[in-house]
Parts: structure tokens; sequence; C-alpha cells
């Protein structure tokens, strides 16, 4: 069993048919998604975050640099070992619109980080799986999306999102904003499936269908 979470566990079979339904569609899931550790994903405070993040994302930098106005108001999450009392990657997630869209609520997600002695094990991969079902059933947000930078741009591409906008710096850093919609199953007609453009499902927990949008191919 892979543990994302308190409220969110998953049996291998369960993976595997979200494998098999990649596999069908195009998609395949990439060697650390399939060889997952145990790892608990659970809601933390905004301080157990800030070590990785400075050590991960913006060592060069002081402390305070990373530590952001909105952290209070948002949503923070680790991802643990059994053999770990310190979470091994983390991610703070924050109700925020999509640029250009004030109309849909939705969800971003920042300071994404793993300890490099943990990553190629999926665990990454879970805890942003976590992030896409806490923003669509918890929160209600329509997507999810990020300013990813471009070198992991092919990363966030292989778990379902993509990218919109342009390229933008932060620096000397090369971003990409990269995007993740949701959409609820139960409100979901046969007609839609043409009407949005949607390729292939992604990822299905309960009533929530996550799609990967055709980019027009």
């Amino acid at each position: 069993m892979v543990c994302v979470g308190i409220h969110h566990c998953y049996d291998v079979e369960t993976l595997s048919s979200v494998e098999t339904s990649q596999r069908e569609n195009g998609i395949q899931m990439s060697q650390d998604q399939r060889n997952t550790p145990l790892v608990d994903i659970r809601r933390i405070s905004v301080e157990q975050t800030i070590p990785l993040r400075h050590s991960i994302l913006w060592p060069e930098k002081p402390v305070e640099y990373i530590r952001l106005p909105e952290d209070d108001s948002g949503h923070h999450y680790g991802a643990f070992l059994p053999s770990s009392s310190d979470p091994v990657a983390v991610i703070s997630v924050f109700i925020e619109p999509l640029p250009h869209d004030s109309v849909n609520l939705a969800a971003r997600f920042r300071k994404f980080a793993c300890d490099p002695n943990h990553r190629n094990q999926g665990i990454g991969s879970a805890l942003l799986q976590h992030v896409f079902l806490v923003a669509s059933k918890d929160l209600q947000c329509s997507a999810v999306w990020c300013d990813g930078r471009l070198s992991t741009a092919g990363w966030y591409e292989r778990r379902g999102m993509f990218r919109f906008g342009g390229n933008f710096f932060k620096g000397d850093i090369e971003y990409i904003r990269m995007m993740m919609p949701f959409v609820q199953t139960s409100q979901l007609r046969n007609s839609d499936l043409a009407d949005i453009g949607v390729r292939v499902a992604f990822y299905v927990h309960s009533d929530i269908t996550l799609f990967l949008l055709s980019l027009g191919d």
C-alpha cells in the first residue's frame, strides 16, 4: 500500500489500474512512480517547510527570502517516510486565480522541494497527486497551477500538467507556468469531452477525474 496522506491511501491494485489507464491512452508512468515507498503525506506548519525550501530552492539567499507574505493563509504539506521525523518533501498551496482568469477558483502551489537523497522514488509524484486531490475535492478548485522552473517542465508534463503562457525569468532562472485543470465527473456529459477538447483521463479518485486537455494535436 502507498499512503499519501491521512485520508488518502491507495493499494497496489488501485495504482495499477491508474497505470493501465495511462498506458492505454499513451501515457507511461515513470519508474519512480511504480516504485514509490511507503510515504505519509500530511498537513504541516509553514515552519516545517522552511529547511527544505531554503536548502533546495534558494540556498544562496537568506532564510527570510523563502518566507512568503501569504504563508499564514496557505496549506502546507509534507511527505514523511517511516524512518524520518522531518519531511523529505514539502509543498505549499494557496487559493489564487489563474493569470487572466478571475472567475474560476484555482489553487497555486509554490515552494515544492524534495530532499535529493529521496528523489526518483515517486515521493514528489505522490505529493503532487495529493495536492491535486486536495485542490479539487477539498478546496473545490477548477485547476491547479504553478510557476515551474523551465528545467522541471518535462517532469510536470509527465504527471499530467501542461504549459501555458510564455517563458519568463526570476533573477537568472527561467520559468514556465504549468497547469492541471479538473472536471467534476458528476457534471460531465459525453458531449463535454468534445466540447472541452479532453484527450485522456490522468487520475481518478471518487467523483473527481483529473483530465489532461488536448493542446490541439
